[in-house]
């Protein structure tokens, strides 16, 4: 069935002499709750199993047996992090975009924010690589590395910028399916590059039997490996989609488009570098600290873990994105609205579970990634205090998905700045720096600041403002 209208109705559709296509989720009609679980799940199912390869990545790092591999590991992400952001304003404004026309039955106009969409990817890309191959050591040493710690997570840095111009495009092929409905599409995908990404880890980092024990550099190689597998896949899987004719790129980029769909994404962008800056600047408050090290090991671990509820939010928020983005296009505004609400109440039902393993599990799953003692405290101790934040970050990333969803991602970044810029980051030089109560402190201004991040978002969209934006 080669039709935009495939992802909006939940018919099981059969041709004569073929076989009977998936049943498609139902997103402008029918049973919200069951449509917010249907679109959830495969998302739910990808993070997962990008958490475990995740986690299992930072054990066989943890198995090298120095600190300064785990500390380089954390030090990469946060500037990766970053750069990331420039892909992730092309794909929330490709969702938002393609679910909209999507909603509208416009099939036209959405192959055409897809094709535009991958246009900007490979511009983004391009942008991108330039920091990471210039300043990574600069950025590194602001950072607080130094040493053993600042040799390998540059090296590590230069190794994984190769695939960039692959990776962004990938992600923005995986935003089109999200706008379209799809959500399974994107789950068949990264359950075999995280198959293959466990393996090539194990074999690359540890150097079981004949294999060299290549350390970092065998987690960056392994990493490039799996993104070239990622695009290659994603590519296939498009040019079997409703939009597959947006892989023609025969039709020039065109500047309009690109405003468009950044108009929408930059202020998703600015938001990410909110965060992610803050979250360096937040590293370097720790490095400050007598036994640095520790501190950082301590919180890559403990994001690290974090990660399981945080992609658990992530499939909701995505779900909400979709549901609100066609519903808007098919102009059911009060649906759009349910849509949200639901997908946070399911969100907090795995969540809060969550929150309770980590307070009093917290010793027991630090102890799986290290045997240091100071870094088994420490992250027992960041455990407990985010389980309290885990209801404001069901409600924030849920309801800023569904935000983005009807184009409205201004304000989600304007909360950002103040939580984080103006309460986090303050309060964690304070009680940490000034106050002296260390890393044990730092990790409590981040709950609190979640928390208020979340009331404020959950305000935000009560209000309603969000149902009249135009994309």
């Amino acid at each position: 069935m080669d039709s935009t209208e495939k992802y909006v109705e939940s018919e099981l559709v059969e041709k004569p002499g073929t076989e009977a296509e998936e049943p498609v989720v139902s997103i402008t009609k029918g049973n919200i709750r069951k449509a917010v679980w249907g679109l959830a799940w495969p998302v739910l199912v990808t993070n997962i199993l990008m958490t475990i390869t995740g986690l299992l990545n930072a054990a066989f790092v943890g198995r090298l047996g120095y600190r300064e591999a785990m500390a380089a590991v954390g030090l990469s992400e946060q500037i990766l992090m970053v750069i990331f952001s420039a892909v992730m304003s092309v794909a929330v404004g490709t969702t938002a975009l393609v679910a909209r026309f999507t909603g509208a039955g416009e099939r036209q106009q959405a192959e055409e924010a897809a094709r535009q969409s991958l246009w900007l990817s490979l511009c983004a890309a391009a942008v991108a690589m330039v920091p990471l191959i210039g300043l990574a050591v600069p950025l590194l040493r602001i950072m607080g590395a130094s040493g053993l710690t600042l040799g390998l997570s540059s090296t590590y840095l230069r190794i994984v910028t190769i695939t960039m111009p692959l990776f962004f495009p990938m992600i923005v092929m995986g935003a089109i399916f999200r706008g379209l409905g799809d959500t399974r599409t994107p789950m068949r995908i990264m359950a075999w590059l995280n198959v293959l990404a466990v393996a090539l880890d194990y074999v690359l980092i540890l150097g079981p039997g004949p294999f060299p024990r290549l350390g970092l550099v065998g987690a960056a190689i392994s990493s490039n490996i799996a993104r070239i597998f990622g695009f290659a896949a994603s590519v296939w899987y498009l040019a079997r989609s409703p939009l597959k004719g947006c892989l023609r790129l025969n039709v020039a980029p065109s500047w309009a488009w690109f405003r468009r769909i950044l108009a929408i994404g930059v202020p998703s962008a600015f938001q990410a570098f909110l965060r992610t800056g803050g979250s360096m600047v937040f590293v370097g408050i720790l490095g400050r600290l007598p036994d640095s090290s520790a501190a950082i090991a301590a919180l890559t671990i403990g994001l690290r873990t974090e990660a399981v509820s945080f992609m658990l939010g992530l499939a909701f928020s995505a779900a909400a994105t979709s549901m609100v983005g066609q519903n808007l296009g098919a102009k059911q505004p009060k649906r759009a609205e349910s849509s949200g609400w639901q997908c946070v109440r399911q969100a907090l039902a795995f969540m809060l579970p969550i929150a309770c393993a980590y307070f009093f599990l917290g010793p027991h799953i630090a102890a799986i990634f290290t045997s240091d003692p100071k870094v088994v405290d420490l992250t027992a101790s960041y455990l407990r205090a985010n389980a309290f934040g885990q209801p404001g970050l069901a409600f924030g990333m849920v309801l800023s998905g569904a935000l983005q969803g009807a184009g409205e991602t201004q304000i989600p970044a304007w909360v950002t700045l103040i939580t984080m810029w103006g309460v986090r980051l303050p309060a964690a030089h304070l009680v940490t720096l000034i106050l002296g109560y260390g890393a044990v402190g730092a990790w409590w201004t981040m709950t609190a600041s979640s928390l208020l991040y979340g009331a404020i978002i959950a305000a935000v969209y009560k209000r309603g403002k969000w149902k009249t934006k135009e994309v």
